[in-house]
């Protein structure tokens, strides 16, 4: 009797993980851990609020598809193309988009965090607060890309004025020990220059930190 059960049990498990896999495309849909044919064309699909998480869409077009707010995390999605397609805070996290197509894509605060993005073309794609923490963009394109307060794979914040790839602030402290009044110059290159001025006799040494912020691309 309880094999009986289990099996029942088992069956309506299966079957509700897969019960909404041939819902129509529409806004709020939930395709969670459905696996889809390679190579579909769902160009212009209207997909906002929608749950992809942990379902697999391999080279499939989603070419100009609205896809905001939408949850493609830790789903796999390699070689897929989404040509300016609008993901606005979507969440990405852990998801497979290696060698996958973003081009002229809206992704203003896409969570990328953990995210396989190897290959993938970012060409002129709106990254504005984007999130690559911990994400491998080993080989990407961020060709014309904006990625101003975007937080790049280290986890460090991209300044406004990265377009086509991150610059980053690094705040850093240098100690300089003076027998006479100084203080320590540093051009834009990160170079730094001693600079001395009249011995003070009163004053035997100084203690100086100087605090840079110094760009580094």
């Amino acid at each position: 009797m309880k094999k009986i059960i289990f099996s029942i049990f088992f069956v309506l498990i299966a079957f509700s993980a897969k019960a909404g896999c041939d819902d129509p495309i529409g806004d709020g849909v939930d395709y969670t851990k459905c696996r889809f044919s390679e190579s579909q064309d769902l160009a212009g699909s209207y997909l906002p609020n929608s749950n992809l998480s942990f379902s697999s869409f391999i080279k499939v077009n989603f070419d100009k598809s609205i896809m905001i707010n939408s949850i493609l995390a830790f789903g796999m999605f390699s070689e897929s193309s989404f040509i300016r397609a609008n993901l606005y805070e979507a969440n990405l996290q852990g998801a497979n988009f290696e060698r996958s197509d973003f081009s002229s894509a809206n992704l203003t605060r896409v969570n990328f965090q953990g995210a396989t993005l190897i290959g993938a073309n970012f060409k002129n794609a709106n990254l504005v607060e984007a999130d690559f923490t911990s994400s491998n963009i080993l080989e990407s394109n961020f060709e014309g890309a904006n990625l101003n307060d975007a937080v790049w794979d280290d986890g460090q914040k991209c300044k406004n004025g990265s377009i086509g790839k991150c610059i980053k602030w690094i705040i850093t402290s240098r100690i300089v020990i003076c027998l006479d009044f100084c203080f320590r110059m540093t051009n834009k290159k990160g170079h730094s220059t001693l600079v001395r001025f009249k011995k003070t006799p009163n004053l035997l040494s100084f203690l100086v930190v100087n605090l840079q912020q110094i760009q580094k691309t």
